[in-house]
């Protein structure tokens, strides 16, 4: 994930430098994202990770997760009207899998 995003980061920095888009610079939610990825990434890391704290690492990749989530959800939910055939299929499997996370495990026993 940080290796896709890390190249799709580049690749909107190069257009944002190449035009005259604002598209980086005004596009606050989404530079919110990537710093969690970023820190996400830096964390998994032993000696990040130690530094930062079991709870610090939980709470970081927890929020940072469900901020991803929640993105990417509004993103794909505001281009609905665009075409519901592409975008549709990426929103309900955005719902299922926050409706799974909340499902109950089992504990399973040796």
């Amino acid at each position: 994930m940080a290796v896709s995003h890390g190249f799709h980061a580049i690749a909107i920095s190069g257009v944002a430098i190449l035009t005259t888009e604002k598209m980086v610079r005004d596009n606050h939610g989404a530079n919110l994202g990537y710093l969690f990825i970023i820190l996400m990434t830096t964390t998994s890391f032993k000696r990040p990770a130690a530094i930062l704290g079991r709870r610090g690492w939980r709470i970081l990749h927890t929020v940072g997760m469900y901020y991803l989530w929640l993105s990417f959800t509004v993103a794909f939910s505001e281009r609905l009207n665009q075409s519901w055939i592409i975008y549709f299929p990426f929103i309900s499997a955005l719902v299922l899998v926050l409706i799974l996370r909340f499902v109950p495990r089992k504990k399973r026993y040796l």
